[in-house]
């Protein structure tokens, strides 16, 4: 049987707010960033959600792959502030990854990636 916990109250919604637009901008970065790195069309839904707490539980719902872990983790964790935080922190460290790896395929244009 599932049952569900609400989240912890947040003190703060204005900087709950900020924090959920920087996760979106950085999501959406990653999403660019890829489909520049891969030569394909991604695009995020056109419904993502708005709240934050639906937001946090929206990427840790997709995440996957080696971060299964952390997934499980962000899904578990009751503060909502936290786990935004946690998935930008995520997004963040992807998104300078990939900026790196599109600059040097721009740089080197005739350079295979394995």
């Amino acid at each position: 049987m599932v049952s569900w916990i609400n989240d912890d109250s947040v003190d703060n919604i204005q900087k709950l707010d900020y924090l959920k637009d920087s996760v979106t901008e950085a999501l959406s970065d990653v999403i660019n960033l890829t489909s520049k790195l891969t030569n394909t069309k991604k695009t995020l839904p056109d419904k993502l959600p708005n709240n934050p707490m639906e937001l946090s539980f929206w990427i840790g719902a997709h995440l996957g792959g080696p971060v299964a872990e952390e997934q499980q983790r962000l899904l578990e964790e009751r503060n909502t502030y936290t786990r935004l935080q946690r998935e930008y922190e995520m997004l963040d460290h992807t998104r300078k990854q990939l900026a790196a790896r599109t600059a040097l395929k721009e740089t080197f244009p005739d350079t295979q990636e394995n």
